[in-house]
């Protein structure tokens, strides 16, 4: 799993500013771990926070900036 915040194709510099100040929200990829091609893409309301991910037990969780945290699971 990859996270950040959104750097969109066709994104302005406007667009690219709001993104790294945490106004676009948060995105995260979860990626294949044999070749890497993306499988899933979560948007979220706030940016994720530095070293913020946790994969555990078939569930992956996000901690927000806002202090939120969000759980994924395949079950």
């Amino acid at each position: 799993m990859a996270a950040g915040v959104p750097m969109l194709k066709g994104y302005s510099t406007e667009d690219t500013n709001a993104s790294y100040a945490g106004e676009k929200g948060g995105i995260a990829w979860l990626l294949d771990a044999k070749d890497g091609h993306q499988l899933q893409e979560l948007r979220f309301d706030a940016a994720p926070v530095w070293d913020g991910i946790a994969i555990a037990h078939g569930s992956y969780f996000v901690s927000l900036k806002d202090g939120s945290v969000v759980c994924h699971s395949a079950r």
